[in-house]
């Protein structure tokens, strides 16, 4: 009997430490945090994202596992951010603009001529209305952080050199969803097309578009400079970024490690901004020597695009509603005044 009790006692000592061996591997294992962006890795913003993913392994001692796929590898801005829903992806960065069909309030960040210069475009990303918007696809399965720059745009094409709103007139431009783009686009007697950012280098090599417009360190890493050689300063667009994660994921974490995301988040936000626009330099001094032409519009025709715009302000405000807009440029107007 005793030998009997002792091999059970053996045994069930074996089970217990090969299940707690177990378990502590399984305790060990890290959160997978797939990231994905539609911009290669020598990109502005990509350079930040990955800054970011090695600070959160570095700050939760490995329990967080960040993978990132660049150039589109896991779909379009909107497919990513449909997987984040669903789970299968963790974390992107996309526009404003590509989240509007998705929440309508965010088309007021993509209003023409919006912000005056970067300064007042960061601090209304931080204020009230702001804040207001950065929970603006709560409730989707994914959640915002913070925003992000991404920069002003500027129209490439391959036939003239654009420098007056005249000369605008019949250009077939690419355009992103947003309405307020298409709108815009439309308002300055441009032809706007709706198409995915990956699909843009061949649609201007066929012929499908004659123009695009886009922030500089999007023209240069997707080479566009090498088929569209002019290239007009004309801050029409000032492109905003969110920071998402699914909520699928950030439900995986403890409280501690959400607030190394988000704290790491902010505070790469920070180092991007100077950064991003240090690259902005240097990209269009390389632009340059490349041989691209550079051209800019003039006060007074700028002036004359934001007047032939101003429609589309009163459409996006019967669009979103309420007193978003009103609330969104006053805002803009004080932050201007305040410098």
């Amino acid at each position: 009997m005793n030998k009997l009790f002792c091999r059970f006692v053996v045994f069930s000592l074996a089970v217990f430490f090969a299940l707690t061996s177990s378990s502590q591997a399984y305790a060990a294992k890290p959160i997978v945090c797939k990231m994905a962006l539609t911009v290669g890795k020598e990109h502005a913003y990509a350079i930040a994202y990955q800054r970011m993913a090695d600070l959160i392994e570095k700050r939760t001692n490995g329990a967080i596992k960040v993978e990132m796929f660049y150039d589109g590898q896991l779909g379009s801005d909107r497919e990513v951010f449909e997987a984040l829903q669903s789970g299968g992806v963790q974390g992107t960065m996309v526009s404003t603009g590509t989240l509007s069909p998705f929440a309508k309030k965010l088309m007021v960040f993509d209003l023409p001529f919006l912000f005056p210069n970067r300064d007042v475009a960061f601090k209304v990303q931080e204020s009230k209305v702001g804040e207001e918007l950065l929970h603006a696809i709560d409730g989707s399965g994914v959640t915002a952080l913070c925003f992000w720059e991404s920069g002003y745009y500027w129209l490439t094409n391959n036939k003239i050199n654009i420098a007056t709103v005249e000369q605008l007139k019949n250009i077939k431009v690419r355009s992103l969803e947003a309405t307020t783009h298409q709108d815009t686009w439309k308002a300055l007697g441009m032809l706007p097309t709706v198409m995915p950012f990956g699909e843009l280098f061949t649609a201007l090599q066929q012929g499908v578009v004659d123009a695009q417009a886009n922030t500089i360190p999007n023209i240069v890493t997707t080479k566009v400079y090498e088929i569209q050689k002019n290239i007009a300063e004309f801050p029409i667009f000032y492109h905003t970024m969110m920071v998402l994660f699914s909520d699928n994921f950030l439900n995986k974490l403890t409280p501690e490690q959400k607030k190394i995301v988000k704290d790491t988040a902010l505070e790469v936000r920070d180092w991007h901004k100077q950064n991003n626009g240090k690259i902005i330099k240097e990209n269009i001094a390389m632009l340059k020597k490349k041989g691209n032409t550079f051209t800019k519009f003039s006060q007074a025709e700028l002036d004359k695009a934001k007047k032939i715009c101003a429609p589309v302000y009163d459409k996006t405000a019967k669009d979103v509603g309420g007193d978003l807009v009103k609330r969104l440029t006053a805002e803009v107007a004080k932050v201007s005044k305040s410098k």
